[in-house]
């Protein structure tokens, strides 16, 4: 099987894709990275092939070279049906060290690629393992929040049942966690209303959770009801 004149045949296949990522040997015209092209590729390959370059992908999130990881990762990003939600999950339980603090030589300082792969992960895992990365890494100090977007949409009940352990004083002390949730179930009142009900519970969450209504809230009877809902606690 070729793809642009290039040959990916099962026995070249690996060394090809660790070649590419870490090179970006093989670029269209409008490729901006060495992953663009592989995503192309995995778009227009038919089965087996396809499914063999995507795990060729997945593979290249354990490889020994940090620029290697990163861009698989981003691939992954770019086409999250390429994911192997089984090989992420390995690797946030048992070698999350691959991910934790890394970033790319032209990243910022504060640029963090775990976040990038915890995120990716809270989206694509499935089943009970997948709520258990979601549920156990909701609570994390510097990682959680990068689930939550996908525990509003995957798991709502336990979202809103479980959301005043996951903005507490103590990880949310700016409110970027109330945003995130409250941005999230802004399309669905029912929930949005029980969400604002049990965070209420807590009056050291008052003026953070006004703040997440009024800034992501814009229908003006919607906001009137929830801040309501503040002030009835």
């Amino acid at each position: 099987m070729q793809f642009e004149g290039i040959n990916l045949s099962a026995d070249n296949l690996t060394k090809l894709v660790v070649e590419q990522l870490a090179t970006g040997a093989y670029r269209g015209y409008n490729d901006l990275s060495p992953g663009d092209w592989l995503v192309r590729a995995w778009h227009a390959l038919p089965s087996p092939t396809r499914e063999q370059l995507a795990g060729a992908v997945n593979q290249a999130l354990k490889h020994p070279s940090p620029p290697v990881r990163v861009e698989a990762l981003r691939v992954l990003d770019m086409a999250p049906k390429m994911a192997d939600p089984e090989v992420l999950l390995a690797i946030a339980e048992s070698h999350f060290d691959l991910f934790r603090g890394l970033r790319r030589a032209d990243d910022a300082v504060q640029v963090d690629r775990g976040r990038d792969f915890v995120q990716l992960t809270a989206n694509v895992a499935t089943g009970s393992s997948g709520s258990q990365f979601r549920h156990t890494m909701a609570t994390d100090p510097v990682y959680g929040l990068h689930v939550l977007a996908a525990l509003a949409r995957l798991e709502p009940d336990w979202t809103v049942t479980h959301a005043a352990d996951i903005v507490t004083s103590q990880l949310d002390a700016d409110g970027t966690r109330l945003n995130i949730l409250i941005f999230n179930f802004r399309q669905d009142w029912p929930r949005m209303q029980q969400l604002v009900h049990n965070l209420a519970q807590a009056p050291a969450l008052h003026d953070r959770l006004r703040d997440a209504i009024l800034n992501k809230i814009k229908d003006p009877q919607h906001q009137t009801a929830l801040l309501a809902e503040i002030d009835r606690q």
